[in-house]
């Protein structure tokens, strides 16, 4: 039984160790509580972390990775990554299955051939 007690305090601490060591990554935004409805809510956002808020109450994060070029697209329940489209002019992202489409401020997101998000408008909270 103390070894039971134990082990799961060390994981406990490890949990709040990792949560502290995160929270210095970053930056920490009021936003949306996007999945949820309107509430707010502090959000870690890491740098570079746009919110784009779209047509149909819908929203989603998104980040350039600069040493890759490559755009992560995040969900409250998965995260992707799109690598820029061969070709394409910059701003076009995908990995076969979806796309991202950033122009200045706006963007739109296909999944498959239809179009997921449309008319996304970068937030003031990104």
């Amino acid at each position: 039984m103390f070894r039971t007690q134990t082990t799961a305090a060390l994981r406990v601490t490890a949990w709040i160790m990792f949560a502290l060591v995160l929270g210095g990554c970053g930056s920490v935004e009021k936003v949306g509580d996007w999945w949820r409805g309107d509430r707010e809510e502090a959000v870690v956002l890491a740098p570079g972390t746009v919110v784009y808020q779209c047509e149909g109450n819908k929203s989603f994060l998104a980040r350039i990775d600069t040493s890759t070029q490559s755009a992560w697209v995040k969900f409250p329940d998965r995260e992707f990554r799109l690598d820029p489209l061969p070709g394409a002019a910059a701003g076009r992202y995908t990995n076969g299955r979806a796309t991202l489409n950033i122009k200045g401020d706006e963007a739109f997101l296909t999944e498959g051939t239809a179009v997921s998000y449309a008319n996304c408008k970068r937030s003031n909270a990104g």
